[in-house]
This record gives structure tokens, C-alpha cells and sequence, in this order.
């Protein structure tokens, strides 16, 4: 039986996150300083709204597709190049008869293992947390979702360093990488499936909540669809990304 868990923001808490000056972000950004929806959050899974009835339906993810990983100077981000079928998700706790379209998907990196991820559950970090990033396809693209409060959807999961376990997915990514000295790789035969360890994995339960961008401009846009079960790997953390936080 799928269990899907709406999170209570009542009971939730605003998370740190690891960016220089980031209590100035709402000087440029006031939306960065709101008290209503914004993100991340701390939530504990014991107290969520347990409903068991929503089922997302995932389209083209495990598709291959040519992509491209950019060092945008705080991290690592992937898009898809050309304009092929491009993954969608829909159903669950999106709007009814809305679609989401991929438009990137990056991963969220700490200094340490217990401080990689934006959210918290059960008072808990991980070494990681990926964010692959939809926009309602109501909306031109992804820019413009932005202003809307059902502009975007956001499927995350947590990895967590685990020295016995290779993950594939997250494996390709590290090689692939690019240097300080370069700003872009491209990747042939990437699934967007493969960073959650495959299809089987976006069919387990999930919590799920109304929020922000996690970063500026902070818009209050985002439908968060969270996998907690954490994804065990033995993947170094990009050097770039590490430095580019320093």
C-alpha cells in the first residue's frame, strides 16, 4: 500500500542552509524573509497527515537522454539538451489535470556528511539532498512558474555516505563532473530515473508539502514531493561544488 504523508507547517521549523550572507538574501529578495511557505524545513514523520490515496505518475524518466552537468559556481546542476520528449510528472498532490516538466535536477552537497542536506527529518541531515525541479507546463517555462504558486514541483530524496555501497547513479555523476577549470560536461544516456536508484524507488511512499526555492528568488511556488528513505552510496563529494562553497 503506497503511503503518502502531507507535512503539517505548523509543526516544521526553517533549516539553515550552507551559502555565505544568506541572512541577506531577503535585502534583494524579500520573498527570502517571508514566514508563510517558506523552504526548507525540519519535519518529523510522526506527526505528518497520513493520506493514501495519491499516486504520482512519473513519464519518461527512465528514458536515456543527452544532458549536460554545469558548474554554475555554487554547484552542480543538469539539463537536458535538445528538444526531445522530456520527462513529466503528474497526479498525486500536483493540481488535477496538470502536468510538470523536467527542467533540472541538482544536488545539494555539505562541508561534512551530517550537514549535506536542506531539509530535516527527525532531526536528521544527510550527506546530500537531490532536487529534480518541474515547472507547470501552464507556464511557459520554468522562469515564469516561478510567480505562481502552483508553478513548481520539486521530487527530492536524500543520499547517505555509506563506504560499502556503489550507487551507479550517483556514480556517473561524480565522473562526469566538471573541473573549476571547465564550466560544462555533457553526458550521453543519462536517466533521470537512475539518481533515485531507479523507477521502483519513486513508487514508495513520500511526504509532501507546500513551499519555496530554497535559495534566491525564494518564490513561494513549489509543491515538495520528499522520498525519506535515504540512498546509501560510497561517491566522493565534488571537489568543485566543495570549494565553490568555501
Amino acid at each position: 500500500m503506497l503511503r503518502v504523508c502531507f507535512l503539517l507547517l505548523y509543526v516544521s521549523s526553517v533549516v539553515a542552509w550552507s551559502y555565505k550572507e544568506q541572512d541577506k538574501w531577503s535585502e534583494k529578495h524579500p520573498t527570502c524573509g517571508s514566514v508563510q511557505r517558506q523552504s526548507p524545513i525540519a519535519f518529523n514523520t510522526n506527526e505528518a497527515f497520513l493520506k493514501i490515496t495519491l499516486t504520482i505518475k512519473y513519464s519518461n524518466y527512465a528514458d536515456p537522454h543527452n544532458a549536460r552537468i554545469n558548474n554554475n559556481g555554487h554547484g552542480i546542476d543538469i539539463r537536458l539538451l535538445g528538444s526531445g520528449v522530456k520527462p513529466t510528472i503528474s497526479g498525486g498532490p500536483l493540481p488535477e489535470g496538470d502536468t510538470y516538466q523536467f527542467d533540472n535536477v541538482h544536488i545539494h552537497w555539505g562541508l561534512t556528511d551530517d550537514l549535506g542536506s536542506e531539509h530535516m527529518v527527525n532531526n536528521r541531515h544527510f550527506s546530500a539532498e537531490i532536487h529534480a525541479v518541474h515547472y507547470n507546463t501552464k507556464y511557459p517555462n520554468a522562469t515564469e512558474a516561478f510567480g505562481f504558486p502552483d508553478g513548481i514541483a520539486v521530487v527530492t530524496t536524500f543520499y547517505r555516505t555509506n563506504s560499502s555501497k556503489l550507487f551507479l547513479g550517483l556514480q556517473n555523476i561524480s565522473i562526469a563532473t566538471p573541473p573549476l577549470s571547465k564550466s560544462y560536461f555533457n553526458l550521453n544516456n543519462f536517466k533521470l530515473a537512475d539518481l533515485f536508484g531507479g523507477l521502483g524507488y519513486l513508487k514508495r511512499g513520500f511526504y509532501t508539502y507546500v513551499g519555496s526555492l530554497t535559495t534566491p528568488p525564494c518564490a513561494e511556488a513549489v509543491t515538495w514531493i520528499i522520498y525519506t528513505t535515504p540512498i546509501d552510496h560510497n561517491v566522493p563529494k565534488p571537489q568543485s561544488y566543495l570549494i565553490a562553497l568555501d
